[in-house]
């Protein structure tokens, strides 16, 4: 499959570069752990399932006109923004999850060392 980092077109629930056609779809029913939106990547003969679509905040998103889900796909983690004034969308990776993403919405970007009895932060 294509790179799925990069700017798409959106039309809709389709996101489309030269390389790589998405669609985001929408369960009929949800779980704990399967949300409403899920990622599918189109190839000849059909679909294939790449991953669940995460809200990643909403508050902020609605505010500033633009959509946010976070995904993960062959053990790296996503980030999806779409612009839908523009009908664009882009995929960027983020550096590094922690282990209740889905849950919580909670991105370490780096490592961090804070000591508890100094007054000097260790990165």
């Amino acid at each position: 499959m294509a790179n799925l980092i990069g700017q798409y077109h959106t039309d809709n629930s389709n996101l489309v570069k030269p390389d790589l056609h998405l669609v985001i779809a929408t369960r009929k029913k949800t779980t704990p752990k399967k949300p409403l939106k899920y990622l599918l990547s189109k190839e000849k003969g059909g679909f294939r399932y790449l991953s669940s679509l995460y809200l990643f905040e909403p508050e902020t998103g609605e505010k500033e006109g633009f959509l946010r889900f976070s995904f993960d796909y062959e053990g790296k983690l996503y980030l999806l923004t779409i612009q839908k004034a523009v009908n664009q969308a882009t995929i960027t990776e983020f550096a590094k999850i922690t282990q209740f993403h889905k849950l919580n919405n909670i991105v370490e970007l780096g490592e961090f060392n804070y000591p508890k009895n100094s007054g000097n932060a260790g990165i």
